[in-house]
């Protein structure tokens, strides 16, 4: 049997207008040692049906469904699930709508030995629209973890979910991903990695995989909003209490979340949302940032 090289998790959620594409772009890597699992989250729409021919005489490919395993939904929950199930010593995760070059896997392993012995090696992504013409690329990151930390907070975002190429044991040790997190939870997984100061390496090449950009759907707002939240709220203390950042980049860290959270709220009345989970996570938020406009605020969502 030959050695698994890379594993590749996919979540899959009612996508089958794209995941077969997915898919194929995986089937047709140059470097063959792979293995690819796919976790779903209970698909209703065909999304099943259409890559079992595709997968069905592959044996790299493994199908896994969620609801055999927990009764938590959520994509973080299908990556949790993945990498729990891998083999290999290296770990890419693949959204079921993005897809990768054909040389991907072949560059990045060929990089990864020569630059060996680090938790995490990232490279160069790509957003694209439905007709796959390239409109930019993610942020062009440094080596310095308390500029990227602090560019993450300011959402200014460096890499992509499948820009990675991570350490299994690295990712096991760290927690795999936050199940709590509805949107966001890539940033998440970045400042809480970034926070354990691991050993990584940034390859500023060329594109090797590409990111299908959607607009903005009503559940993606209201999923962001409460994703800003979540992160203020469980990253707060750890981001204060690391031996990483200096004074002044907490201060600065402080005022960017709370210019955050002030925006939140401004939008949610402006927009007559009306979502009663978010009022409570953002009360909650305030509590833990101790701004006096807790109290306000309370009133305010009662009264609304």
């Amino acid at each position: 049997m030959k050695k698994i090289a890379v594993s590749i998790v996919v979540p899959l959620f009612n996508n089958r207008e794209h995941v077969v594409r997915t898919l194929e772009s995986i089937c047709l890597q140059s470097y063959p040692d792979w293995e690819c699992i796919i976790v779903d989250d209970g698909s209703t729409d065909g999304s099943i049906e259409a890559i079992q021919e595709l997968i069905i005489h592959d044996s790299r490919f493994t199908l896994l469904k969620r609801s055999d395993r927990t009764t938590i939904k959520g994509a973080n929950v299908c990556r949790n699930i993945g990498l729990k199930q891998a083999k290999s010593e290296w770990l890419i995760f693949v959204d079921a709508d993005d897809y990768l070059a054909n040389d991907c896997l072949y560059r990045r392993l060929q990089y990864i030995q020569s630059n060996t012995g680090f938790d995490f090696y990232v490279f160069k992504t790509a957003f694209v629209n439905d007709a796959g013409t390239v409109m930019g690329t993610f942020c062009h990151p440094d080596n310095n973890l308390q500029n990227l930390i602090f560019g993450l907070i300011k959402h200014q975002i460096p890499w992509h979910t499948m820009s990675p190429v991570w350490n299994v044991k690295f990712l096991q040790k760290i927690g795999g991903w936050s199940e709590t997190f509805e949107r966001l939870q890539d940033v998440e997984l970045s400042i809480r990695a970034l926070l354990h100061a691991p050993s990584f390496r940034v390859d500023n090449g060329q594109i090797d995989s590409f990111y299908r950009s959607n607009g903005m759907t009503p559940q993606k707002i209201a999923a962001a909003r409460m994703g800003f939240c979540r992160l203020i709220k469980d990253c707060y203390f750890d981001l204060m209490n690391s031996k990483l950042l200096d004074e002044s980049c907490k201060e600065e860290i402080v005022g960017i979340f709370q210019g955050i959270i002030e925006g939140q709220l401004y939008h949610y009345i402006v927009n007559n949302a009306e979502d009663k989970n978010w009022e409570a996570l953002y009360l909650q938020t305030l509590d833990t940032l101790e701004m006096e406009e807790y109290t306000s605020v309370k009133k305010l969502f009662e009264t609304i």
